[in-house]
């Protein structure tokens, strides 16, 4: 749980850090603490951009580190820029994002937000003036899959169903919990691609208040779609799935007008069947 005064108290003082040293340019907060949409609530921790003219100083997280007692530093090397998820002890987190002025210019001159921006952003410093020609935070427009894009997703989830029966016959449970995870990625797509097509709803990000946007009947055949470390449960976790799986992609076909795998379906679920028998 984070400590609301703990995190505010921590970026007020990192912000007159930021204002002390000149390498330092723009601090940008962004995620659940700088929107007015499901804003931030006791469990949040907080993100920050701090834009520098040098990206190599070990000073931005050498602050952090003596600010309070840390109980870990995640270094997030895939990134382009540095970025840390950093626990202080007590469970209080921090995002940190540091990245070159360049950065930031580039945003203002292609008047285009990162991601973590488009659903709002507070400026904490601003000495160039940069951060203040940010273009206004907003969701780009939803665009619907392809039919590629479709296909590609129903054929990509039946195949997963293949694996996964497999490897339940073989034992490797293992491997299905491991599996089931990409599975999941899959209907996790279908369920939003459902959720838009049917009333236009914000889906938000990897099924964040999905109770809140999908309907009542996929939210409670979403409830025996996860099965225990079992066999027999993850069978019936990869029947509803599919079942699951399966309603929701005919409805998004009909709804974009595109062609929908039928015969493929049943003749793989009929298999699945078979090899459950076995």
């Amino acid at each position: 749980m984070a400590d609301t005064h703990f995190l505010d108290n921590l970026l007020e003082t990192f912000t007159g850090w930021c204002h002390a040293r000149e390498t330092c340019r723009a601090l940008v907060l962004v995620g659940s603490a700088a929107r007015s949409k499901r804003p931030a609530d006791e469990y949040s921790d907080r993100d920050v951009l701090l834009f520098v003219t040098d990206l190599d100083s070990p000073d931005y997280l050498a602050w952090m580190r003596q600010y309070a007692p840390i109980w870990m530093v995640i270094d997030h090397k895939q990134t382009p820029n540095k970025l840390w998820g950093i626990i202080f002890q007590g469970g209080h987190g921090i995002h940190l994002s540091v990245d070159s002025v360049g950065a930031l210019q580039k945003i203002v001159d292609t008047q285009e937000l990162e991601v973590d921006q488009w659903r709002g952003y507070k400026t904490l410093l601003d000495k160039d003036g940069l951060a203040m020609q940010m273009p206004e935070a907003s969701l780009p427009p939803y665009q619907p899959p392809s039919e590629q894009d479709f296909l590609v997703c129903v054929e990509s989830f039946m195949y997963g169903t293949l694996l996964l029966a497999k490897d339940i016959k073989r034992g490797n449970l293992w491997t299905v919990k491991s599996d089931n995870a990409v599975e999941q990625g899959f209907l996790l797509k279908m369920i939003e691609w459902h959720a838009r097509a049917r009333d236009g709803s914000d889906t938000w990000h990897r099924g964040e208040a999905m109770r809140t946007w999908t309907d009542a009947d996929t939210w409670q055949q979403l409830h025996g779609c996860f099965g225990r470390f079992d066999a027999e449960d993850s069978w019936q976790a990869l029947f509803a799935s599919l079942e699951l799986f399966q309603r929701l992609a005919k409805d998004v076909a009909d709804w974009l007008g595109y062609p929908f795998p039928q015969a493929m379906i049943d003749e793989i679920d009929e298999y699945l069947h078979g090899v459950y028998s076995k």
